[in-house]
């Protein structure tokens, strides 16, 4: 089951907002049979994937959690027996670290598994044999804020994982481990190609809460016509190349999944709108068009 994003108050390591956001959860509107509506949700699957949102030092990024959980044999139904739980950051340290590598969060690891053991605790979960394990996903480039993107991504992926063990332990090998290993996920990620998709989505979603009595419709700007956004913070200007993608990929993770110093493609938002891209004319030729939803 994969649920929608949550956060930032709950992992980013604020207790007042910690605090404030697990008295809101005891209130009786978000309860059900004296349960914070959430849990009675996710105890419904054995797998949950779920993406969280987290504002820190190192950044502001969606990073995927995921668990796998067993139900007692007295009560199938209900699957509160923590087996595994994965996080997926494709954040790493800006500073140089060995062998000329930008490494993993572990602080930051580690304060997000403590809060989620502490999240299930507190609503039924039996963690006693719980471990949590750092997934290995693509590294994210220092110039862009693609974390959304990339999330989508590896939730995807992780999903027919997910799909073909299932497959395998119930069709082909029922003596299969009921502990699944969770996947190192690819080295490389597209962000356009997920971010293309993840519009296409909530198109559909959004016609489908309306009965599909709606309309896609696309809206035509001047050329040249300078747009902003916010990025992390910071007002930051955009151009149709910045939408449409650089004509240059990001960079192959690291076999150890780690980033390679000065390996960061400008991928992303320029600070300024207006300023030419570096290759300015379309590989195929034609013209370049922009596109609103």
């Amino acid at each position: 089951m994969t649920v929608a994003s949550n956060g930032p108050d709950l992992w980013s390591g604020n207790a007042e907002s910690e605090k404030a956001m697990y008295e809101k959860m005891a209130s009786i509107r978000y309860q059900r049979d004296n349960e914070y509506i959430s849990y009675a949700n996710f105890k419904r699957r054995p797998f949950v994937l779920w993406p969280l949102y987290v504002e820190d030092e190192w950044g502001v990024d969606f990073v995927l959690a995921a668990w796998f959980a067993t139900s007692k044999s007295s009560d199938a139904g209900v699957f509160d027996q923590m087996s595994t739980l994965v996080i997926y950051d494709p954040r790493r340290r800006r500073e140089i670290g060995a062998n000329q590598k930008h490494h993993h969060l572990d602080e930051r690891f580690k304060r997000i598994s403590g809060s989620l053991s502490t999240f299930l605790e507190r609503g039924g979960y039996n963690t006693s044999k719980l471990r949590t394990v750092r997934g290995n996903c693509s590294p994210m480039p220092f110039d862009e804020t693609s974390s959304g993107e990339r999330c989508f991504a590896n939730a995807k992926e992780l999903l027919k994982t997910i799909t073909d063990w299932v497959f395998q332990h119930i069709e082909q090998n029922p003596k299969m481990s009921p502990r699944p290993a969770w996947p190192a996920l690819a080295r490389w990620t597209l962000p356009y190609q997920a971010r293309v998709e993840m519009t296409g989505i909530n198109a559909w979603v959004l016609m489908s809460s309306v009965d599909f009595n709606a309309r896609i419709a696309v809206e035509c700007i001047e050329p040249g016509e300078p747009f902003e956004v916010v990025v992390d913070g910071n007002r930051r200007g955009l151009v149709p190349y910045d939408l449409a993608g650089p004509y240059h990929g990001p960079p192959l993770g690291d076999r150890n999944y780690l980033l390679e110093a000065g390996a960061n493609v400008c991928t992303s938002a320029r600070p300024f709108a207006g300023v030419e891209p570096r290759n300015p004319t379309p590989a195929t030729g034609g013209t370049t068009t922009t596109a609103a939803a």
